[in-house]
């Protein structure tokens, strides 16, 4: 039947697969999708294939409504390790995300980043100039948790700027 519909034995992903795989990939690991599509539709994907196809995909930006306001907006980052481009690079990355929270407490992804800087991504969610012409900003409070950068790069989307309070003990001797 493969020969006769001319299927190749390692066909190239189809959208219809590739969107099956994300929609699986949201609710669990790489590791337990893996399993679970062997099971139910006996689709051999391994997870590092999975993840180049996640990797991949062109929608890593949500795209989000600027009259929309929030009350706070959550910048956080966190450090992972990477494939050095050339031997005795550096392998060191940084993951950001951007969170908005609503008058009513629900959330709304701004965006996730890989290797930007805060004022890349701060000029990413609003120009600086926009956010001049602009009557109000995007929320009224910036949520920091005191990350060289973070405020300068992302001080014009909100009102005011308010270090996190699980953040300001713990790291104040840094402060100090």
């Amino acid at each position: 039947m493969a020969n006769f519909l001319k299927l190749e034995r390692y066909q190239k992903k189809t959208v219809e697969l590739e969107q099956i795989v994300s929609e699986v990939i949201t609710e669990q690991s790489y590791r337990r999708m893996s399993q679970h599509l062997k099971i139910i539709g006996s689709l051999e994907i391994p997870k590092s294939t999975a993840h180049n196809w996640i990797k991949a995909t062109p929608c890593d930006v949500v795209a989000q409504q600027l009259e929309f306001e929030f009350a706070q907006i959550l910048p956080d980052g966190t450090g992972y390790k990477k494939r050095p481009k050339k031997p005795g690079g550096s392998n060191r990355g940084e993951l950001k995300v951007v969170i908005g929270v609503d008058d009513k407490g629900n959330t709304l992804p701004m965006g996730v980043w890989s290797d930007k800087s805060w004022a890349e991504i701060g000029a990413t969610i609003l120009d600086p100039e926009d956010a001049a012409k602009r009557d109000r900003p995007l929320a009224d409070n910036l949520v920091v948790d005191g990350e060289p950068g973070m405020v300068e790069g992302l001080e014009h989307l909100a009102d005011g700027v308010q270090r996190c309070h699980w953040h300001l003990p713990r790291n104040l001797g840094y402060s100090m």
